[in-house]
């Protein structure tokens, strides 16, 4: 019988928790995994956002230079559904989902591609590769490596124009490759689109 009581007192006595490890206790007296873990996930974000969209991209408050062209949409579409080239190179509207990168192109690359590329802020340098000289290739590869950041330069052969240059909703033509005029054009133009900056 007092066997019995004692064994009833030892199953009815409070037990001691144990320890938690002292990496616990600190994580748990900032609010635990939970709160952690979200403000760990947010940081991430925030990063990724800056990357994305960099703090401090150049932008001018010049009037924009150019022909103003407007489209109707500038929707994403299926790739390889918006038909040939026009003559003139394309400042906006439809385009695909995918930009482009900046860069120095040795091929055409997509109208798709680069328009939504436009829509981020890009200046897109297009040339005839049948009407420009050596030189003048030059002279375009040396202002797309100036704003390397921001510009898309390559040739296209469905051009009307020795040079087109364009960013969103604008366009300037060129006859005669006019080097200043085309550096003020990139410099005053780029970023001055729907999704800014956007790299």
């Amino acid at each position: 019988m007092a066997n019995q009581r004692r064994r009833r007192a030892a199953r009815s006595a409070p037990t001691a928790r144990p320890q938690k490890a002292g990496w616990r206790q600190t994580i748990d007296s900032f609010g635990g995994f939970t709160v952690i873990g979200g403000l760990s996930f947010a940081v991430i974000a925030l990063i990724l956002l800056i990357v994305g969209n960099p703090i401090g991209f150049s932008q001018s408050d010049d009037d924009l230079l150019g022909e103003a062209v407007a489209y109707e949409s500038s929707t994403h579409i299926e790739d390889g559904t918006l038909g040939p080239n026009p003559p003139l190179t394309p400042a906006g509207g439809l385009h695909y989902t995918g930009p482009l990168r900046a860069g120095d192109y040795d091929n055409p690359v997509s109208d798709g591609n680069a328009i939504h590329s436009l829509e981020h802020g890009f200046v897109w340098i297009t040339y005839h590769p049948d009407l420009v000289s050596d030189d003048e290739l030059d002279t375009l590869e040396d202002i797309a490596s100036d704003f390397g950041r921001d510009t898309i330069l390559s040739p296209r052969p469905e051009n009307s124009f020795p040079f087109i240059i364009v960013s969103w909703e604008q366009r300037l033509t060129q006859t005669d490759l006019e080097e200043d005029v085309l550096r003020e054009f990139v410099s005053t133009n780029r970023n001055r689109s729907p999704e800014p900056g956007i790299r």
